[in-house]
C-alpha cells in the first residue's frame, strides 16, 4: 500500500491527492469516529447498506511469529473479554478543536497536529525538538514554531518537555514571569516543594514574606495540566482495536471487527444501474455513487491491515513484554517500524494513535509500546545494553515497595541500586521518573505494613 508518506521542507510541502488525505484521515479515527463517519457515509450514499444494529464486521488476523506472517479471515465471533475505563473528552481532542480555530497554513497545522498526537496523558511532550523534526522530515525550525503554536493553547504549561518547563508556560501566561520566579523554578524548586523560605529569601535578596508569597503562586499551579481536561464522572468502555490470543501454541493477532458498521451494496441500486442504461444521468450518478462506495471500502480495508502490519512489527520486538509485563518493554521507536513495514513515521504516529491491543497483560494503546533506549553498564553481568524508559520506572516502583519500612531510600540511594544491576543513569533522572510514576520523595513517604504501596503515591 500507499505509505502517504508527507515531506515537509520549508518553503514547500508535497500534495496528497484528496483520496491521500481521506484514507490518511479514516487510518487516524478511532473506533468510535470511525464508526460515526461510516454512518454519515450511508445516510449521503443511497447505494451503500448497513445494519448498524448488528454491526458485527468481520475479523481480520495475522500470525505474529511465524515466518511469512499473512492475513486470512476468521468468520467465528468471538466476545470482547476485557474494556478500557477512559474519561470524556480526550487532552487530544480538546487541543485538537482549538487548533481548528487558528489561522495556520497547512504545513504548520501538520506539525501542531504531530505535536498534539505525541503528548501523554499529563500533557508533557514526549519527544526532543530534534527527533520530532526528523520524524516529519522538516527542520528543527519549523517544529519549534508549531511547538510554540501548541505551548499556546488551553490548559496553560501544555507540551511541555520538563516540570520546569511546564511551570514557567503557566506563570508566563499568568503574567507572572518575573526573574526572581524563573531562577526559582530553575534552581530552588526542591526548597520551594520543602516551604524553604529562608533560604529562597537568601538566595534571591528577597524578604522572607516575599518569599513565601512566590511558593504560594508555584503551588497554585499543575504539574499535569493535561489531567484536568475530561469529565472524570463520564465513563467510556472502550473496545480493543486487536487481540492478541495463543491458538495451537502460536501467537494470533486478531483485529477486532465487532461494532464497526459492516457496508455493502445495495441490491436494488446495482439492478438499476444495469436497467436504466439509456438514462445517462441516472448512469452518472449512479456510477458516481458506486465509485465513492468502493473508494470508502479500499479504505476501511486499508484501515485494517494497516493496523495489523504494524501492530504485528511491535509485538515481534515486544515479546519480552508478553511474558512478564511492562518491566519487559523494549526500547523501540516509530522510525525502526517505519524501516520495518516500509510505511512513513507519519503513517505510524497515526496507526498506533488511539488503537487499543488486548492481550495477556492487559488492554495498551499501541503507542504505549514505543520508548527510548537507555545506555546500560556493558559490564554488568546478564544485562542487555540497552533498556527501555518504562522498564526503569517499574524497576524503580518495585525497589521502592521493597525498601526498608522505616528507612526510605533516597533517590540517590535508588540510583546506586540502579548502578548496581547495571542501569547507569544520573540521580536526577531516577528523580523525573518517580516523579512521572508519582511517587513522593523519601521524607514525605510514610510506610504502613500493608503490602499495599498506594500510600506512597501522590495524586497525579
Amino acid at each position: 500500500m500507499s505509505s502517504g508518506k508527507l515531506q515537509l521542507t520549508q518553503g514547500q510541502s508535497q500534495q496528497l491527492s484528496g483520496e491521500m488525505l481521506q484514507s490518511l484521515h479514516v487510518l487516524q479515527m478511532n473506533r468510535e469516529d470511525l464508526s460515526a463517519y461510516i454512518r454519515e457515509e450511508v445516510e449521503k450514499n443511497p447505494v451503500l447498506e448497513s445494519d448498524f444494529m448488528a454491526a458485527p464486521g468481520r475479523n481480520e488476523s495475522l500470525e505474529v511469529y511465524s515466518s511469512g506472517s499473512h492475513f486470512h479471515n476468521d468468520d467465528e465471533t468471538h466476545p470482547d473479554l476485557s474494556q478500557y475505563v477512559s474519561s470524556g473528552t480526550s487532552l487530544e481532542e480538546y487541543l485538537t478543536e482549538q487548533l481548528g480555530v487558528l489561522d495556520l497554513t497547512d504545513p504548520l497545522r501538520c506539525l501542531c497536529l504531530h505535536i498534539i498526537g505525541d503528548l501523554d496523558e499529563r500533557g508533557y511532550l514526549c519527544e526532543t525538538t530534534d527527533e520530532l523534526a526528523k520524524e516529519c522530515g522538516t527542520g528543527v525550525r519549523e517544529i519549534r514554531a508549531a511547538l510554540k503554536v501548541v505551548q499556546s493553547l488551553d490548559p496553560a504549561g501544555i507540551a511541555a518537555g520538563t516540570l520546569q518547563e511546564c511551570l514557567l508556560l503557566q506563570l508566563d501566561a499568568l503574567g507572572e514571569k518575573t526573574p526572581e520566579m524563573e531562577l526559582l523554578v530553575n534552581r530552588m524548586l526542591n526548597d520551594a516543594a520543602s516551604g524553604k523560605t529562608a533560604s529562597i529569601a537568601k538566595k534571591l535578596g528577597v524578604s522572607r514574606r516575599e518569599a513565601a508569597q512566590m511558593i504560594r503562586r508555584l503551588r497554585r499551579l499543575t504539574p499535569y495540566p493535561g489531567e484536568s481536561i475530561g469529565n472524570r464522572e463520564m465513563i467510556q468502555y472502550i473496545i480493543p482495536d486487536l487481540i492478541l490470543e495463543r491458538d495451537d501454541h502460536q501467537l494470533r493477532l486478531r483485529y477486532n471487527g465487532n461494532g464497526i458498521p459492516s457496508l455493502t451494496f445495495s441490491p436494488f441500486y446495482q439492478e438499476m444501474l444495469h436497467r436504466e442504461t439509456e438514462n445517462a444521468e441516472v448512469q452518472k450518478y449512479l456510477s458516481g455513487q458506486f465509485q465513492s462506495g468502493r473508494e470508502l471500502l479500499r479504505q476501511l480495508d486499508q484501515r485494517k491491515s494497516t493496523t495489523l502490519r504494524v501492530a504485528a512489527a511491535i509485538l515481534r520486538h515486544q515479546e519480552n513484554f508478553l511474558r512478564i509485563g511492562p518491566a519487559g518493554l523494549a526500547p523501540l521507536t516509530q522510525s525502526e517500524i517505519a524501516d520495518e513495514t516500509g510505511l512513513s513515521c507519519s503513517t505510524i504516529s497515526r496507526t498506533v494513535n488511539g488503537k487499543y491491543l488486548q492481550c495477556s497483560q492487559g488492554i495498551y494503546e499501541l503507542k504505549f509500546f514505543f520508548s527510548k533506549a537507555l545506555e546500560l553498564n556493558a559490564d554488568a553481568p546478564g544485562e542487555d545494553p540497552e533498556i527501555s524508559a518504562v522498564s526503569i520506572r517499574s524497576l524503580i516502583r518495585r525497589i521502592i515497595r521493597n525498601e526498608p519500612p522505616d528507612h526510605p531510600l533516597t533517590d540517590r540511594q535508588i540510583t546506586s541500586e540502579l548502578s548496581r544491576r547495571g542501569i547507569q543513569i544520573s540521580c536526577r533522572t531516577t528523580t523525573k521518573y518517580r516523579m512521572q510514576e508519582g511517587i513522593l520523595p523519601s521524607y514525605q513517604r510514610k510506610r504502613e505494613r500493608s503490602g499495599d504501596d498506594s500510600h506512597i503515591i501522590t495524586k497525579k
